[in-house]
């Protein structure tokens, strides 16, 4: 059996990728448009078009999914699987198909929307899951067909979390489709849709590190958006990516004061202690907080804040 996969994301391709290398008949991808990937720099085919390419996939470059209705049709696709796609499909497109399967990175209804995977980072879940459903014309509110929870690791960061849910999700996915293709019947459960919660779009605001906060909070904002696209705070009039941190209680000063540089980075917030473990600067590598500190020799009593030059 043929389908369509649809995906822009690093969770789309680690999918793709293990769909593949289990048989699975990928006739076609759909990805959306290249886009500027960064301040300044020409525009760039997402990853779900890279790995389609190396793997030799025909690859539909769009932000209108229903460009691909003719080619569904020409290629007798019966089934699509989604993974972090960015869109909602059309009535028009899911009439097209007999098997319109989403992967989603949360225990549906919990975190339906466009962020599920940083917004429960951000909450201080310990559990998340993956689920697999029947996509309908509403935003993640289809009949499920497959869950399973996931424990998220003490202080994991969201590009790590990402790898093993979209791993979890092929897993899952896979079983559907075996089903389909044994001809089982697919056994869909609603949703109950009065616990549904909804995990919107990071904003770029959001990436600034607001050391205003509890110390737990703080790290959970930096954990949630590591290592993309990287909370940032501000020094010396330039951005700092804050990549990884652990909440120390103890007494502070002002929020976002350097107390401490005993091989890490001891920043103040507003109730206990953040301890910056690795950092990026601006136009620089990623490194350790010891190394940064050597390097750019800052002092006990600077100040991290949410001002910079370029803001």
């Amino acid at each position: 059996m043929k389908f369509a996969f649809l995906g822009s994301s690093d969770f789309s391709a680690i999918i793709l990728k293990g769909l593949v290398k289990e048989g699975v008949d990928i006739g076609f991808t759909i990805t959306r448009s290249q886009k500027p990937r960064q301040r300044g720099r020409k525009k760039a085919p997402t990853i779900v078009k890279k790995v389609s390419d190396r793997l030799k996939i025909p690859c539909m470059e769009t932000d209108n999914p229903d460009e691909a209705i003719p080619e569904i049709k020409k290629q007798k696709v019966r089934g699509v699987i989604l993974a972090s796609y960015g869109a909602i499909l059309s009535k028009d497109f899911l009439k097209s198909i007999k098997y319109p399967l989403n992967i989603h990175p949360s225990l549906l209804p919990k975190y339906r929307g466009a962020a599920p995977i940083q917004r429960a980072i951000m909450n201080g879940e310990t559990v998340t899951g993956v689920t697999v459903f029947l996509m309908d014309e509403g935003m993640d509110t289809g009949d499920i067909l497959e869950q399973e929870p996931v424990k998220i690791v003490p202080f994991e960061v969201f590009t790590e979390l990402e790898a093993r849910l979209a791993e979890k999700g092929a897993e899952l996915v896979l079983k559907v489709i075996r089903k389909i293709e044994e001809r089982k019947r697919l056994k869909g459960v609603k949703q109950d849709h009065s616990k549904a919660t909804y995990a919107k779009k990071i904003k770029k605001r959001e990436l600034v590190v607001d050391w205003n906060r509890e110390a737990n909070q703080v790290v959970n904002q930096i954990r949630a958006l590591s290592y993309k696209p990287g909370a940032f705070t501000c020094w010396r009039g330039k951005r700092l990516k804050v990549l990884r941190a652990i909440p120390l209680k103890g007494m502070g000063k002002e929020p976002g004061t350097v107390i401490s540089l005993r091989g890490f980075i001891v920043v103040s917030a507003r109730k206990n202690l953040v301890c910056i473990k690795e950092v990026q600067p601006e136009g620089k590598k990623k490194m350790d907080a010891l190394a940064f500190v050597n390097g750019y020799k800052i002092s006990v009593g600077e100040r991290f804040t949410g001002i910079c030059a370029d803001l």
